[in-house]
């Protein structure tokens, strides 16, 4: 009987040329972005606080890569987190305010977003979610939204 280990992949943070710093709001957070994304924050009913990632360009916006974070707990306002109908990839991690924080993706396999990948980790009262049309574009999410620090 023998046992098979597996390391899961390490995704490191975004290190482009093209990043900029941006504070997320009035809170202690910031992010750096890179010139083609730009932040867009949103308030939910229960009191939610979060930072949508989005490409600038209004093309791509709905149907290309984006991030969200979640300052404030409550219901998710994003909403798309653990659908059982989705096929789990694989979990990796990524090095997020000096913790290591899991990452957990998987492939959607119905509605508008069929065949996009999303990712879901959580940090404290922090949740992060990451969505692209690719696996590549995912992983280069995740390295943008691993860029969060506290000042």
């Amino acid at each position: 009987m023998c046992c098979t280990i597996t390391t899961r992949r390490v995704i490191k943070q975004a290190e482009f040329t093209n990043l900029k710093k941006q504070q997320l709001g009035s809170t202690e957070y910031s992010i750096r972005i890179p010139n083609d994304m730009l932040i867009d924050e949103a308030r939910g009913k229960e009191g939610q606080h979060g930072f949508g990632i989005y490409l600038k360009d209004t093309a791509k916006q709905l149907y290309g890569r984006n991030g969200f974070i979640e300052i404030e707990p409550g219901r998710p306002i994003g909403g798309n987190e653990d659908d059982d109908n989705d096929e789990y990839v694989e979990t990796v991690s990524s090095t997020m305010l000096n913790k290591t924080v899991q990452w957990k993706i998987r492939k959607m396999t119905d509605g508008g977003y069929k065949g996009y990948y999303y990712a879901a980790a959580q940090k404290g009262k922090l949740s992060f979610t990451a969505q692209a049309p690719t696996k590549s574009g995912l992983d280069s999410m995740i390295t943008i939204v691993s860029t969060l620090h506290s000042q």
